[in-house]
Order: C-alpha cells, then sequence, then structure tokens
C-alpha cells in the first residue's frame, strides 16, 4: 500500500451515536492516511459478496460509520 498505510490499526475514541457519546474501540485492517484524505479498508470474509451497495449487511455499515466518525479529525 506505500508508506502513508499502517496494518492492523487498533483505534480508541469517544463518538457520539443518537445524542449519546459513548467510547468504541476498533481494529483497522489498513489505514492509508494521505496529505488530503483517509483511506479506511476492512477486510470481510463474507461467504457472499455483495453485488449492490445497498446489499451490504447493516453491521459493517455501522462499523464503517463508527470508524468514520472515529477519525474525522486525522
Amino acid at each position: 500500500f506505500g508508506p502513508n498505510s499502517r496494518p492492523e490499526v487498533t483505534i480508541t475514541a469517544q463518538i457520539e451515536r443518537d445524542g449519546i457519546k459513548q467510547i468504541m474501540t476498533g481494529q483497522i485492517d489498513r489505514l492509508v492516511v494521505e496529505d488530503k484524505t483517509v483511506t479506511i479498508v476492512d477486510y470481510k470474509d463474507s461467504v457472499r459478496v455483495p453485488k449492490r451497495p445497498e446489499n451490504i449487511q447493516k453491521q459493517y455499515l455501522v462499523q464503517m460509520a463508527a470508524y468514520k466518525m472515529a477519525l474525522q479529525d486525522i
């Protein structure tokens, strides 16, 4: 992935969900931080890969949204 890429990044952050502040922890498979972008890569080993974005399981969308909230200030 390059010099700005980090594997297996553990994060802990305070996020707000439904007006309630919560502490979340997670492990991002690959984090790429560049001058103007942050890319989060989280591999899944699902048997079925959705053919359309609207078919992605809700739990994965919630997880990615939490990671985005946690990293938005980088």
